[in-house]
């Protein structure tokens, strides 16, 4: 899932206009100016101009197509964790896949899941199958295609040691099955083989899976969440980690060495459960945000040497 920095062509109120009759005739729904602070989890942002929400793959490989024969993008929106937007918005249409959670189905030892489908429900529904394999994952919000998109990870695992293979509609609106080999997975972050035309859209992930004792993988489920609410501010918004853990230290810990804990920025303040996370205690905005990370960074290098990359994308 990408941004739309390939855009060719700026949007216009005709070409909006056009796309959201076409939508209507693929049975797409649609909302116009919606504030994308409903629609991430750090809960800051402004809207966007036109958002979709496709429910199936094929309505997101037309919507590709109708954008990518008029040298268009559009960006893609799955949770909205990790994810922090500017208080202007965004000039784009958004397709939002939080409606795309109808295909489920357990193929021997894969899982196949919608893209669109919170990865806690991903992860219920194998624990309920007695299949191990997202159990590492216990805790993980947002979506399980955003997942894919970012190689998120927790607990020692990560979406690009068990993911198999993922369904990609590109910048065309070409759908592609692109096995795990063939992508570029890296910290955080995912690359498509050049065949796939960016922008791209993750309509599907399968997962690897194999048999384990019902009773062991909920109980290893329920371990690491009571350990999550014991840590993390579940519960309250925020993008989850901020920063990427430095060579041999995790960023919370140089945080917390750097007296980092509830520093505060309008509405934005630190965690004081955990110095990675940022909070939105009071309505903050993304300038809050932005000017509490670079304090952070400032606290961190002049403290303890180190120069803190952010986890967090910017849209």
């Amino acid at each position: 899932m990408t941004t739309a920095d390939h855009t060719t062509e700026r949007w216009t109120s005709a070409a909006l206009a056009d796309l959201e009759r076409m939508a209507e005739t693929i049975g797409v729904a649609s909302r116009h100016l919606e504030p994308l602070r409903r629609h991430t989890s750090f809960g800051v942002g402004g809207p966007c101009p036109l958002m979709l929400f496709p429910e199936r793959p094929e309505q997101v490989v037309d919507l590709a197509q109708w954008a990518g024969q008029r040298a268009l993008c559009c960006r893609i929106l799955g949770g909205g964790t990790n994810l922090l937007v500017g208080d202007a918005g965004v000039a784009e249409p958004v397709i939002n896949t939080t409606r795309m959670t109808l295909e489920t189905r357990f193929e021997r030892d894969r899982a196949v899941f919608a893209a669109g489908l919170p990865t806690a429900r991903a992860l219920h529904k194998t624990v309920a199958a007695g299949l191990d394999g997202l159990v590492w994952a216990a805790g993980l919000p947002g979506t399980l295609g955003g997942a894919a998109a970012g190689n998120a990870g927790c607990w020692g695992g990560d979406m690009a040691s068990c993911t198999e293979y993922l369904d990609v509609v590109d910048g065309r609106g070409q759908l592609h099955r692109v096995a795990t080999a063939d992508l570029g997975w890296e910290y955080r972050s995912l690359a498509m083989p050049r065949s796939v035309i960016s922008p791209w859209f993750v309509v599907a992930v399968a997962v690897r899976v194999q048999e384990g004792d019902p009773l062991a993988l909920r109980t290893s489920y329920e371990e690491l969440q009571t350990r999550k609410r014991d840590k993390q501010p579940v519960g309250a918004r925020n993008s989850g980690c901020v920063f990427r853990n430095p060579e041999g230290r995790a960023a919370g810990a140089v945080l917390d060495a750097a007296g980092c804990k509830g520093m505060r920025v309008g509405g934005a303040v630190v965690s004081e459960q955990h110095a990675n996370f940022i909070v939105n205690d009071r309505g903050a905005t993304c300038e809050d945000v932005e000017g509490l990370i670079d304090q952070l960074v400032a606290a961190a290098r002049r403290t303890e040497g180190i120069d803190l990359q952010p986890e967090v994308r910017r849209w």
